[in-house]
């Protein structure tokens, strides 16, 4: 339950910014509440991490990390081992598929420069599908 105060800025839009992060914001829980009514879901938990390099957040216990975020030229997806091969999409603000695919290795970088400017869906998973 945030407030637009402080660090925290966009806290009812669809982009949270947190500015001023420093090491104490490390492993801060976040999740998304959407309601429209008269519907209400809410996102798993996320996690802030932060690094020496920058922030990335990553999915409790999914194993699965996009950085940069935001991101204009490419996003890369680090999974852990056992998602290889899973399927991945990406959704406009609308529900769209702009682009889908396969996690070919651990380490997979994706170039956005067709993408226009924008709030983007990333979807991951076969059996367990996760939103980022």
């Amino acid at each position: 339950n945030l407030s637009n105060a402080g660090q925290y800025s966009g806290a009812t839009t669809k982009q949270l910014t947190i500015t001023g992060v420093t090491a104490s914001n490390k492993n801060q829980l976040f999740r998304c509440i959407v309601s429209s009514s008269p519907c209400v879901d809410t996102s798993t938990t996320s996690t802030i991490y932060v690094t020496p390099a920058g922030i990335n957040t990553k999915a409790n216990n999914h194993g699965i990390q996009l950085q940069p975020n935001p991101a204009s030229e490419y996003i890369r997806i680090t999974v852990e081992a056992n998602l290889v091969g899973a399927a991945y999409t990406v959704l406009d603000e609308n529900g769209k598929v702009i682009m889908k695919g396969v996690v070919a290795e651990e380490n997979t970088t994706l170039s956005l420069r067709d993408f226009a400017s924008g709030v983007y869906l990333f979807r991951i998973g076969n059996s367990s599908v996760q939103t980022f």
